[in-house]
């Protein structure tokens, strides 16, 4: 069973077939089948992602923890302030 460069299943509809098992992923996505969501760079499932206060929800979108904001999760809020 083949899977051609164009079906919406290869590199998981992310990307496309450059050459032999090679995706080139759109921006917001990585890994080597593009099946990684990107948060400023950051793949979805790492520690390191929104600065370590919250969770990638799509392509550079952090959903900040509670106590948390800016667009990476990188500011304390302190009495309702950034």
């Amino acid at each position: 069973l083949f899977i051609y460069e164009r079906y919406s299943t290869v590199c998981n509809g992310h990307g496309s077939c450059v050459s032999t098992d090679t995706c080139s992923c759109n921006s917001g996505f990585g890994g080597s089948q593009c099946e990684n969501i990107l948060c400023y760079a950051i793949a979805q499932g790492s520690g390191a992602v929104c600065s370590s206060h919250g969770s990638c929800t799509g392509p550079d979108h952090c959903s900040c923890s509670t106590g948390y904001g800016g667009s990476q999760c990188e500011h304390l809020i302190c009495y309702g302030y950034l």
